[in-house]
């Protein structure tokens, strides 16, 4: 049954709503994968916060433009679906890696980070990227070293001194006592 005007309104309505609340959108080629697969990929995804649906490119170009992901349109090509993140880009392409390893039939055809298109080929290296608690915590390693440098070189000035003058106090004791 073919799906009537208002439905497909209400959907370009979503996709655009989606589109816009979520920084990184990535589109897939998902044929091959039966509904367990398809099941298994949608449960992985809900656990990581990460929407997956099956969207009609016509439907999709529609939603898609005048919004950041605009850049995705030219890559709605044949069944697509769409995972979206309103966090972490590389959560997301984390978990699509997983999946394409796990279901070879599928294939990341773009994502869209930011309005920032990025081809499919490179998913492994935006799935390499530090989370943000990880990106974080390295900013602040390289922001606390020079304060923990500069602890440390003061410290050392008043450290060294109290070694000379224990050096001293044990150099003159040890001449008393041959003195006498």
């Amino acid at each position: 049954m073919p799906m009537t005007r208002e439905r497909k309104e209400a959907l370009v309505e979503d996709m655009r709503a989606l589109a816009s609340e979520s920084s990184t959108l990535l589109l897939a080629d998902y044929r091959g994968l039966d509904v367990a697969a398809m099941t298994d990929m949608r449960v992985r995804a809900r656990a990581q916060e990460i929407d997956l649906k099956v969207v009609p490119n016509r439907l999709a170009k529609l939603a898609f433009s005048n919004t950041l992901h605009a850049c995705l349109e030219g890559s709605l090509k044949g069944p697509s679906l769409l995972a979206s993140t309103r966090d972490d880009a590389g959560t997301l392409a984390r978990l699509m890696r997983d999946l394409a390893k796990d279901y070879e039939s599928m294939e990341v055809r773009a994502i869209s980070v930011d309005g920032h298109l990025v081809p499919g080929e490179q998913l492994s290296s935006l799935a390499n990227l530090p989370t943000r608690q990880q990106a974080l915590a390295q900013l602040m390693g390289v922001l606390n070293a020079p304060v923990t440098k500069l602890a440390q070189t003061l410290a050392a000035v008043p450290q060294k001194l109290v070694l000379v003058l224990s050096a001293y106090a044990k150099e003159a004791k040890e001449k008393d006592a041959t003195a006498e």
